[in-house]
Parts: structure tokens; C-alpha cells; sequence
């Protein structure tokens, strides 16, 4: 589940920045402080560039079954996504593969049904009800990132901020912002213009969860 969950994940933020995939890794260990300690990854090679979930996921999951010895105790899965392509400008052959439309399409439907209730489509393998989750331990916090976790401080001066700039008739413009952001800025939509038209993109070509 843990591992299918993962790449799930990391194949709707492929998507999401127009790519491809054409090599994979995926690995699994035990804790590092047991008795046996195992530690296994593969190398998983997809038969053409892709950003289909079902098909990314099928590959994965059959190198974990290689990789996997019933009854360890398993601490931390990984997967990460190497060899990215974009999606409109590849360098292909005559003889290359190549993902089918029909595929793409359906990506594309799932992407916007789960855009409007997160997890409405999902893969069997992910499972429907999940006795284990992320561990965190070690994350630093997303203090330029994430409006939840800027300390109370930076919140309470930037609503100071907003106060200065209305007295003067003016609006405060923010740029670089993430989604959490924007939707805890909803209720200052008076005062602050958000600027998302001039935001870079950033691309992520691994993802890897504890």
C-alpha cells in the first residue's frame, strides 16, 4: 500500500509539471537498529516515457515483490523518479514507443475528479483503509511555504502591514505563494493582491517518504 500510495502521489505531481518518466527506483529497509537490518533497491525501467499512473505503479510493484521478504519489519519505502522528460518535446524514433492518447486523457479526467474531493479515484493497490502513515519526524518546517506554519509573530506583523497599507489607500502585493497560502489569504482578498502570473515553476524529480 505504503509503496503504491507513494507513487501515486509522485505521478500526479509529474503530471502536474508536464513530464515524463522514463527510470524509476524504489526501495525498502528495515530500521537500522534491529538485529537484521535489510536494506534492497531496484532500478525499474518503463517501456516508454510515461506519466500514467496504473502503468508506473504496475512496473513498481513488481520489483517490490522481488524485493520483499514476508515477515520483516519494515521502517521506511521509497520512491523517487529519475530520467525526466517534458511531456510536448521528446526526442523519439521511428521504432520508440510511446504513451497511448487514450491514457493520457484518462490521467487527465482522474487529475480533475480528484481536483474537486482529493482521493474520489484511486488505484486498489493504495488500499481503502491504511494502518500506517508518514513519518515526519525530521521535516524542517515550511516557513516560506506554508501560512500555517510561519510563526505567530510573522502572521501578527503582516496583518500589521496590510492595516498600514489600507490607511494609505493602497494594496500589499505577495508573490511566490503555495496553495495553502492562497487559501488562508482568501479572507484579505480586500487589501492584498496575489500575483500568481509571475510565479516561477519549480519541478521535483524525486519524491521520497518515510
Amino acid at each position: 500500500q505504503s509503496i503504491s500510495t507513494y507513487t501515486t502521489r509522485a505521478c500526479e505531481k509529474l503530471r502536474k509539471q508536464e513530464s515524463l518518466v522514463n527510470v524509476a527506483t524504489v526501495f525498502i529497509q528495515t530500521s537500522r537498529f534491529d538485529d537484521f537490518r535489510y536494506l534492497r533497491s531496484e532500478i525499474v525501467r518503463m517501456p516508454y516515457a510515461t506519466n500514467d499512473t496504473g502503468l508506473i505503479v504496475n512496473q513498481i510493484n513488481r520489483k517490490v515483490k522481488d524485493l520483499f521478504i514476508k515477515g520483516l519489519p519494515y521502517y521506511k519505502a521509497g520512491v523517487g523518479f529519475i530520467d525526466l522528460s517534458n511531456q510536448y518535446n521528446q526526442q523519439m524514433s521511428l521504432f520508440d514507443n510511446h504513451q497511448p492518447s487514450r491514457r493520457t486523457r484518462l490521467m487527465e479526467v482522474v487529475d480533475s475528479i480528484n481536483s474537486k474531493k482529493y482521493g474520489s479515484i484511486q488505484l486498489a493497490s493504495n488500499g481503502i483503509s491504511q494502518d500506517w502513515k508518514m513519518r515526519r519526524l525530521k521535516r524542517s518546517p515550511s516557513y516560506t511555504t506554508k501560512w500555517s506554519e510561519i510563526p505567530t509573530s510573522a502572521i501578527e506583523a503582516l496583518h500589521g502591514l496590510v492595516h498600514k497599507y489600507q490607511k494609505l489607500g493602497k494594496k500589499l502585493h505577495l508573490r511566490h505563494l503555495s496553495e495553502d497560502c492562497l487559501q488562508l489569504l482568501d479572507d484579505a482578498a480586500r487589501y492584498v493582491e496575489i500575483n500568481i502570473n509571475e510565479d516561477p515553476r519549480y519541478k521535483v524529480a524525486t519524491d521520497v517518504f518515510d
